[in-house]
Parts: structure tokens; sequence; C-alpha cells
């Protein structure tokens, strides 16, 4: 933000965002165009590095490397772009892509929105992990509010927010002038995904960055078929809690799968690891609809045989006993995005089967109804619906979700769609990792795909952590509206189709 705060703000807020803009940059700020920036990482008992190229024209990539894991996250006309662990590129949905876009120029530039200046508030003095300042909270559009700790001289010591539903805490040190900016050389992370030392070596502002330093990578390809086949039929077995399982080989030997579209990775349980000789490193934690996380180790890497298919992933591991019982069926390991972006995948659950094919070679059948779909951050499928008369909004798509609609415990207080919402009934949502209060009711209408649905079944999260707390995304679209349809993901077609429904629908 360069000109002044809007008037009829919280005028202690705005007293104190004007000291902090003050002492975070000089005149000769608006001079960096560019940055490139090189830090040690030490995260969940590893060490690694991350490189960042950024550009203020809103292009930028950042690559992490930890441990034996190279991923990386960027910006280009085009997108926000994700690389994860086994090579594959995903497009990352629409309203992430332009909350990073913002939280970069934010991070590194300085820059923050005038109209999220203009609603800060202020909550006095307050220590928040170890760091004692003056609290001030800056709501954000499509996301959680943060909440800036500030030193008498306006310095940032330390903010707070929630980030998909985990609240986190970033502490700040070593802040040193690059351009005529203020940028920190050590942040220490606390809760999320994992608690993170970062250690920048050098932070520079050249005059230009080649364009091959900000370009996305190549996808890999790591899908295969068997020769002689164009594609690979795998059956489906539902589980008692309605679930969908399958059964690969891996290294020659026979496991159960659980199907998950809303699974970030691949992910084996620590029996099956220790089966195939894969060493768990490191730690970091998983968070479901509960808030207490589960604990999950980088694994290595294996080739997931589905039939005529073939998968090699770089994997995690995980104790998913817990899971198994929950869900009342032996869960050997979980299979999920990855396996969307290396082939389109068919779900048809009226047949109990996944086809997986050739992305080249997919074509919407005549009457078929063709979604625009992306990866979310945590690597689930993201398309738009609308709830009543609200305007259409980013839902996450789960098949292992029995609900029709999920709505998040932000999405509902922000509507306010308990008021005068007849029909409630109390509800503990969660899982292996703990439970939130929600309520189950009625949806007036919901519209997705096209068709209006009266009356929908949904629930209705109170949580203020964890999954079913995310604010980037309204909810979950799940298995009571999907499994009316037989479903195509084409994930790097970025698109979802869905041909007609069946002619009856519970309601």
């Amino acid at each position: 933000m360069t000109g002044p705060l809007l008037h009829g703000q919280d005028q202690a807020a705005r007293a104190l965002l004007e000291r902090h803009l003050a002492w975070r940059k000089d005149a000769t700020a608006a001079k960096v165009t560019n940055l490139v920036a090189t830090a040690r990482l030490q995260a969940g008992g590893l060490d690694g590095t991350v490189h960042v190229v950024l550009a203020r024209d809103g292009r930028g990539r950042e690559d992490t490397v930890l441990g034996l894991e190279n991923t990386a996250i960027g910006s280009d006309a085009r997108g926000t772009w994700l690389l994860n662990s086994s090579g594959q590129v995903g497009e990352l949905a629409p309203n992430e892509s332009a909350m990073r876009t913002r939280e970069q120029q934010r991070r590194w530039f300085g820059q923050w929105p005038a109209e999220a200046l203009a609603q800060a508030t202020t909550r006095g003095q307050e220590t928040i992990e170890g760091v004692t300042g003056e609290v001030v909270v800056v709501p954000l559009a499509g996301g959680s509010p943060v909440e800036l700790v500030l030193g008498g001289d306006g310095e940032l010591l330390a903010q707070r927010t929630h980030r998909l539903g985990i609240e986190t805490t970033i502490r700040y040190g070593d802040w040193r002038a690059v351009g005529g900016i203020r940028l920190p050389f050590r942040e220490q992370t606390v809760g999320g995904h994992d608690d993170r030392l970062l250690l920048w070596q050098t932070i520079e502002a050249p005059a230009a960055v080649a364009d091959t330093a900000l370009q996305r990578p190549l996808h890999q390809a790591l899908g295969s078929l068997v020769i002689g086949h164009d594609h690979a039929t795998i059956p489906l077995q539902a589980s008692a809690s309605g679930h969908w399982f399958m059964q690969v080989t891996i290294a020659g030997k026979q496991f159960q799968a659980l199907l998950d579209t809303g699974a970030g990775a691949t992910i084996l349980d620590d029996g099956t690891a220790e089966q195939l000789g894969v060493a768990a490193a490191g730690e970091f934690r998983s968070f479901g609809a509960g808030t207490k996380g589960t604990a999950m180790h980088h694994g290595g890497a294996v080739t997931v045989e589905l039939g005529d298919a073939r998968l090699p992933v770089h994997t995690h591991v995980s104790d998913l006993s817990a899971l198994g019982k929950a869900l009342m069926h032996e869960t050997d390991l979980i299979v999920g995005h990855e396996l969307l972006l290396a082939f389109t995948m068919q779900l048809d659950q009226k047949s109990k089967t996944i086809t997986l094919a050739d992305p080249a070679q997919c074509k919407p059948a005549a009457g078929a109804v063709v979604l625009p779909c992306y990866s979310s951050t945590g690597g689930q499928v993201a398309v738009q619906a609308t709830v009543e008369a609200l305007p259409p909004d980013w839902f996450l798509v789960d098949t292992g979700a029995p609900p029709s609609v999920l709505l998040n415990g932000p999405y509902v207080r922000d509507h306010e769609l308990l008021a005068d919402r007849k029909g409630l009934h109390d509800l503990q949502l969660g899982g292996i990792d703990g439970h939130v209060p929600a309520k189950i009711g009625r949806l007036a209408t919901f519209t997705f795909a096209g068709k209006t649905r009266d009356r929908t079944n949904a629930i209705f999260s109170c949580a203020d952590q964890g999954a079913m707390a995310i604010a980037e995304y309204a909810g979950i679209i799940g298995n009571g509206i999907l499994q009316h349809y037989r479903i195509t993901f084409d994930l790097l077609g970025n698109r979802m189709v869905l041909e007609p429904p069946a002619e009856r629908e519970d309601k």
C-alpha cells in the first residue's frame, strides 16, 4: 500500500500500521523489482534448502529441498503451479492462486491491499509464542485474518493466522535492509504442517532475473499402461463405511488401497512400508476433520500397479491402523492426488470400477457436464458450486466423504447460515485426529454441475480449527451428490467430466 490508510479505520490500528509500513520500507523501496533469496531449512528433523526468485509483477518461483524430497510452487501468466515430490505439476485453484500472490507481495515487497488495512483493528499488547507486542488484526479476503505482533518502532515481531484451518505462528528476527525494504533473515514457524526454521543466507535485489529462473517445470508423465493396452479398469470394493478400496500390487506383493480423491499424496501404512523396505524419515503433521493432527513421515519411491496401469510415486508413511478401524476395512495404503495427475480417472460407482487412461485421449461423452477443476494446496480437487442465493464459491471434491455437502466453519459463520434455519440437529464431526462440533440440516438449494437441488442434506461445521475450519474453501462436495454421476477426473486438463445423473436422486 502506498497511499494513506482509509478514513474511519480503528485509529489505534491505523497508527500502528502506519508506523509499521514506514519501518518496513523507505522511499527507495519502489525501485526494487526483483528479489532472489537462498535459505537453509530445518524441519521435522531434516535439513534442506529454499531458493526463491520473485518479480514485482507477480511472477515467482520457490523451490524447496528437504531430505530426499524436491517440491516447488510458482506463479506465471497462466496462474500458480505446484510441483509435488513425484515430479508432477498441477494448477492451483484460482482463489488460492490470488491469495498466494497477495501474500507474496506482503511478505517480500511490503505491499498490503488498502481494503484489508482499512478494516484492521487492535487488541492491545499481547504475548504470542513468547513474543510480546501490540497486536493488530488485519482481515484478508478469501482467507483467515492475520494477527501482526508489532514492536514499539513498528518492527514485525511475529504473525499468527490460520492456513487451511490450522493455526500457524511465524516469529521474525535479524531484519536487514535490501534495496530499501526490510526483510527478516530468520523465520521460525510453529504449528501447521510442520515446525520449521528458515535461515536466509542471501537476499538480493537484482535489476533483472532470467526468465528461465521463473518458468514452471515440465510435468513428469509418471503413469504408464502395459504395452498393448490403452486403458486399465480396476474393480472397487465398498467398505461398510462407504469408502472405496482396490487391490494393488507393489514389488510383487498385494495390498488393499483406499482410493481417496481428497488425499494429497500416496501414503503407506507403517507395516506396508516395512514390508517394502521403505524407510521413514523426518516427521510432519497431517490434519483431517479433527484438530490434533496425525504424525506423517517422508518415505521412498515405489511403483504401484493397478491392473494394467503403473504409477511410480514418492510416498509418505504413517500409521493407518486407526483409519482402517474407522473405515472398517484393511488399509495398507492410500492412493489419491498423484493418480489423478498421472491418468484420467473415470469413477463409475454403479459398476464399482475405475478406468485409467492417457489424459490426451479424454473426450467427454455427448450430454456430459464439463466443469473447470484445479488442485488445492493440500492436493485435493477444487470446483465451484453455489449455496442458496450466495455467490458461487470454491469447494473441495471428496468421493470418500459420505455427506452430500459439508460446509466449513468460517463459511457458515461469515454467511450466518445457522440463523433461523429450522430442523437442525447436533453432530460430532471428525475422525482419527479428533472431533469438532457441527449441525446437520438442509439447504434450501444447492447448485452444482448446472443442476439446482432443492432441500439438500448438509452438515454445517462449527469448527474453528482443523480441516473443517478451512477459510480458503466453502466446504466439501461429498459422495451423497457425487454417487449419482459417472465422473472423469482430468486434472491435467483442469476439468471434471460428469455424465448425466441417474433419473432419481435422493434428497
